[in-house]
């Protein structure tokens, strides 16, 4: 799947309010669903790749406990950002089927 790199910050976006962390990103209002969807897609897969890496290794007892602790959050954030992701792309494309004759 091609990367469509959705930046956050844009003037033209919507907050979507993400439950990890009290973080917070924007999707973009000039994006398709398949895009967001595609974008949640990435992050999943980076995160099942870390899961796997993590999986493979030998001794994770060698990892420094903040490396491993690192790591932990780089999923969290990940899988909440894809979560986010998901659910803006299901609410686009209600609104897309919305706007169709």
């Amino acid at each position: 799947m091609p990367q469509t790199n959705i930046p956050s910050g844009t003037t033209d976006s919507v907050p979507q309010a993400l439950d990890a962390f009290n973080g917070l990103f924007t999707v973009r209002t000039d994006v398709t669903s398949g895009q967001l969807h595609d974008e949640a897609q990435l992050r999943q897969n980076a995160a099942v790749g870390m899961l796997h890496a993590l999986s493979s290794a030998s001794d994770l007892n060698t990892l420094e406990n903040h490396l491993l602790l690192d790591c932990i959050m780089a999923l969290r954030l990940l899988c909440s950002d894809a979560a986010a992701l998901y659910a803006a792309a299901c609410e686009r494309s209600k609104a897309e089927n919305l706007l169709q004759p």
